[in-house]
């Protein structure tokens, strides 16, 4: 199984199986995980010192003038060479496709005929190009929350603007309608408007925190995003953090952002290398245009996501100026010969959106979509009893739903 990301451990993944699947299916198979090339107890790509990734998350994400989209510039294109100087023999080498072979030699070493799989998130695209590469030997294969190896750079992170901008929609009408909820709005617009006032804001003027660090526009949007993921649980500690720092104090929403990031607040450590991973992966995997392109996109997407539109575009300016040149380009994957495979796709999945899931289901030459009508990312074992024994209906039985269940629908 591997989790997304990329840059996500799989092995730490492996180790938390009981709440990744089922009862059953823990009970019906061996759960393997591995961390792929670049990636945790792999061989690492090593390009930033803690210190150093604390500078680039700090960043200006959104900048405001010639001066500020200098500074972007610079701290973004040092990342990129930071990696070839401290890790030459590995970080051109980390791309999906090379990671998708490597599973085929994990599967050969397991002594198995056929490799089962659950991959979430850029989980699905390892799986699905591991399935277009080997599709004699695909056995049951799970992709939830998809990510199509036919987008391009832009089409990704206009796709996850827009996304995390219903999300923060959503999350917003559901704050409304709650006792703890910090909001002055008395309508959603309103209270999306809040919140991009109060993230616009903390630009000039950062709030201070319990330790020596300032909560940055940067870093408070950083945090909003990241909480917009899992409703369950994110959702409240957002609307607490978001309080807190509306009364001034930062410190909660920088606490949070520092959990999700796995980041020691005491020492500064991460506890991963999942970020210079995930621009490592990503930087191979396609192509992104130059620094001019992304200027354009954040000027127009800023109409259609005005909370995230710029963010998303400017995060691009990392694999703008990576040094080592892209070796995959956009492309459909059909998997001819495999399958059936299960595609799983959530209504309202900020970081994976619906449509994807559609279009990878559709781009398969054979496989099944499990609709879910819920907010978060990624459907299995989540919440849903629907998805869950659907899910497990195929993976137990090989069965697959004769139609889309549409689950909550």
């Amino acid at each position: 199984l591997n989790p997304g990301g990329p840059g996500g451990s799989g092995v730490q993944y492996a180790r938390a199986a009981p709440a990744v699947v089922s009862g059953a299916v823990l009970d019906a198979y061996d759960i393997v995980g591995f961390d792929p090339r670049g990636v945790g107890v792999s061989e690492p790509v090593e390009c930033l010192t803690d210190a150093e990734t604390d500078v680039l998350i700090d960043t200006d994400p959104t900048p405001d003038d010639q001066a500020e989209e200098a500074a972007l510039s610079a701290e973004a294109g040092s990342v990129g060479l930071r990696c070839e100087r401290r890790s030459p023999d590995v970080y051109p080498w980390v791309d999906t496709e090379s990671a998708a072979k490597d599973m085929d030699l994990l599967r050969s070493a397991m002594g198995e005929d056929r490799l089962h799989y659950l991959g979430k998130s850029y989980g699905t695209a390892l799986g699905a190009v591991y399935a277009d590469h080997f599709p004699d030997r695909v056995g049951r294969f799970v992709l939830d929350g998809a990510l199509p190896t036919s987008l391009t750079s832009a089409e990704v992170s206009r796709g996850q603007a827009a996304g995390f901008e219903l999300a923060l929609q959503r999350f917003v009408a559901d704050c409304l309608t709650r006792s703890d909820c910090p909001l002055e709005a008395e309508d959603t617009g309103a209270g999306v408007a809040e919140i991009g006032a109060f993230l616009a804001a903390l630009d000039a003027d950062p709030l201070p925190t319990s330790s020596d660090r300032m909560l940055s526009e940067a870093l408070g949007a950083t945090a909003v995003l990241y909480y917009l993921y899992f409703p369950p649980g994110d959702w409240a500690q957002l609307r607490q953090g978001l309080a807190e720092a509306f009364d001034g104090d930062g410190t909660l929403l920088l606490q949070l952002l520092d959990r999700r990031l796995q980041r020691s607040p005491e020492t500064g450590v991460y506890a991963t290398n999942a970020q210079e991973a995930y621009y490592a992966v990503t930087c191979l995997d396609r192509e992104t245009g130059t620094f001019e392109d992304i200027q354009q996109r954040a000027e127009e997407w800023a109409v259609e996501s005005p909370t995230f539109g710029p963010y998303l575009a400017w995060s691009d300016a990392v694999c703008a100026q990576w040094p080592a040149s892209a070796v995959s380009e956009p492309r459909e994957v059909a998997a001819e010969g495999a399958g059936p495979i299960l595609v799983v796709s959530t209504q309202y999945d900020p970081a994976t959106p619906y449509e994807w899931g559609v279009q990878l289901a559709d781009g398969l030459a054979d496989a099944s979509l499990i609709s879910l009508n819920a907010d978060g990312h990624t459907a299995y074992f989540n919440g849903s009893s629907c998805v869950d024994e659907a899910v497990d209906a195929y993976l137990l039985r090989g069965e697959v739903p004769a139609s889309d269940p549409r689950c909550g629908y």
